[in-house]
Formats: C-alpha cells, sequence, structure tokens
C-alpha cells in the first residue's frame, strides 16, 4: 500500500504497518550561542514533527543540545547531548522551542533542518490501519487493543 513501511514483524510473521507522514515542508536555521553558559533554544514557538541538527563544522569546543536545563560545562556540572564539529543528531519533537543549545565558547553553535506535516504536526505517529490522506480510505482505524504488537515482540526478520 502506497505510504505505508513493512519493515517490522509481529510474533506470528505478519508485517506491521507504519504509516509514514507526508512532509509539508522543510525548513533550516542556525542557532549561535552568543553567551557561552547561556542556554538558547534554537526558534521561537516553531511547530514541527521532527529535527535534524549539526554542530558549526568551525566549532572549537562542544555544544550540548537538551532541554531548558541543558548546560555545556566542563565537568560534572555538563547536562544534555553533547556534539563535536559536524557531529549530527535527529529526533521527533513538536516545537523546536523546547530544544535548546549551550557552549563553553562564544559563539559557537548548530545548524538545523525540521520538517512539517500535511495533516498535524504530532511527533508521535500511532501505529494505525490508516490509509495516506487524500485517498478513498483515509478514515484512521486504530488496530484492536489485542492486535497491536508490542515493542518487545516486533523484530525486523519474520519468524520462521
Amino acid at each position: 500500500m502506497a505510504g505505508f513501511v513493512n519493515e517490522l514483524f509481529d510474533e506470528s510473521g505478519k508485517p506491521i504497518e507504519r504509516y509514514l507522514p507526508a512532509i509539508k515542508d522543510i525548513q533550516d536555521g542556525r542557532k549561535v550561542v552568543t553567551t557561552a553558559g547561556t542556554a538558547v533554544a534554537l526558534a521561537a514557538s516553531t511547530r514541527c514533527f521532527y529535527v535534524f541538527i549539526t554542530a558549526l563544522s568551525t566549532n572549537t569546543n562542544r555544544v550540548m543540545i537538551g532541554g531548558s536545563t541543558v548546560v555545556a560545562a566542563v565537568g560534572a556540572t555538563s547536562r544534555g547531548t553533547p556534539l563535536s564539529a559536524n557531529e549530527k543528531i535527529g529526533f521527533p519533537i513538536d516545537d523546536l522551542s523546547k530544544v535548546y543549545v549551550d557552549s563553553v565558547t562564544n559563539g559557537e553553535g548548530v545548524m538545523f533542518t525540521y520538517y512539517s506535516l500535511i495533516k498535524g504536526d504530532e511527533p508521535c505517529q500511532s501505529m494505525s490501519t490508516a490509509a495516506p490522506a487524500g485517498t478513498a480510505s483515509s478514515k484512521e482505524k486504530p488496530l484492536p487493543k489485542e492486535g497491536r504488537p508490542s515493542v518487545r515482540a516486533a523484530s525486523k526478520k519474520p519468524p520462521k
């Protein structure tokens, strides 16, 4: 079926259908920490589905990515996910204002690309048997509770 990817299987060998949402828009930006030790949000309130962050190639020290409590410091007080120059991280998120960057050196930072969806901006799509928006049967019908595979039961290969 168009719009679906079958790459996981439940314990009976039946493919688990996962809907890949259609991307409405791709945007990008750059965020530099002007004053080291002061965490800054990637952007003002900006709805999105996914963000992909790359540390600037000109960074001489690591930058830290995290929530509003992220701290780029040398030693035990640092918090967040460290990125050295050109290192990357990507994750689902519903708003760029929830992602912060901090650095130990003035003027260092990140560049980022974020994606918005055609229908909604929810970062985590629930498993369903829904057809892609705009098709003949685009009403979402969640799997019955007993038909939903557990995360532990899913595997990349079908059972023999």
